[in-house]
């Protein structure tokens, strides 16, 4: 059975939600992130503390609509342009899946001559 995300009912819908927000909390402070990616949120938050809306605020509802759908476009564009290889290993460490080369001690992907070295070291504890 497979489980509809694009449905707001949808639990699944919701964790992709948090998902997102939780990437994008981790690829704000990460280092490799270039500073005119960063730039993104700090516009977003401008734009939400800022007294000028698309909808105004004291239409009851509306006006924090509007400010909620740029939050979420803007975590999705922030996402977006952040390089696709951190994404994938922020992505794969929430979910718990490895990423495709394993895991290592400090979150890159392992190279196949390491991994063969480790490997053959732990035949001869084993075997030893």
């Amino acid at each position: 059975m497979t489980t509809n995300n694009s449905d707001r009912h949808s639990p699944g819908f919701w964790m992709n939600l948090f998902n997102s927000f939780r990437i994008a909390w981790r690829l704000l402070w990460d280092g490799q992130v270039p500073l005119s990616t960063k730039i993104i949120p700090l516009l977003v938050g401008l734009y939400i503390l800022s007294p000028i809306d698309l909808i105004p605020d004291f239409i009851p509802g509306l006006g924090q609509l509007d400010d909620f759908a740029i939050f979420l476009l803007g975590v999705q564009a922030f996402i977006a342009m952040s390089p696709k290889d951190l994404v994938a290993r922020i992505r794969a460490e929430i979910s718990g899946d490895p990423p495709p080369g394993g895991w290592t001690v400090t979150g890159n992907q392992s190279s196949t001559s390491d991994h063969d070295q480790s490997s053959s070291a732990s035949k001869d504890v084993i075997d030893g």
